[in-house]
């Protein structure tokens, strides 16, 4: 299987960006909803989401800070986002905690179904923020893209993790988790 950096390598290109934005409109789109005056997308991997938002907003210096545990990864993403406003580091996800500042919005994509329920709940919980938006695939995709994902239903989301609200796009293949 090939590693997540090689797939990311391959797909630092304008024509993926575009898939990236098409196929996850509906996500986007209640992201830029949510964007606030700092903004944390945990597991940032190339970074399309920051890219996006980015582009889009419209609110003074917004600060924009991309974390993910492989350096390789960070430096695809500073390459892709380019912008000023954005700051990267090296953090392993599952110990990045949130307690000493107001952190605005946290976000990731396509992160959270990598890890087991005591991690997720650890993720959210470290966030310490009324404010995270995180896309996931669902159980309805059926094969996972890379194997090692664990695709779960909409109400095993809502049962377990509790978010506010949860959103379907796509059939009902993809969810945005929102906990404000």
């Amino acid at each position: 299987m090939k590693p997540w950096i090689d797939i990311y390598k391959d797909r630092l290109n304008n024509q993926y960006y575009d898939y990236f934005k098409k196929q996850y409109k509906p996500f986007l789109d209640i992201l830029a909803r949510y964007t606030t005056k700092i903004n944390h997308e945990i597991g940032c991997g190339m970074g399309n989401s920051t890219r996006y938002l980015n582009e889009v907003n419209t609110k003074k210096y917004p600060e924009f800070y991309c974390y993910d545990l492989c350096p390789e990864m960070l430096a695809l993403a500073m390459k892709n986002i380019q912008s000023k406003y954005t700051f990267y580091k090296n953090i392993d996800i599952k110990t990045l905690d949130f307690y000493d500042f107001s952190p605005g919005l946290v976000h990731s994509h396509g992160v959270l179904e990598h890890f087991s329920d005591e991690e997720i709940n650890k993720i959210i919980i470290n966030n310490n923020t009324d404010l995270q938006v995180h896309y996931v695939p669902s159980d309805k995709w059926i094969v996972p893209s890379r194997g090692d994902e664990r695709l779960l239903s909409k109400e095993y989301w809502r049962d377990n993790f509790h978010p506010d609200e949860i959103v379907e796009f796509n059939d009902g293949k993809d969810l945005v988790l929102i906990w404000e």
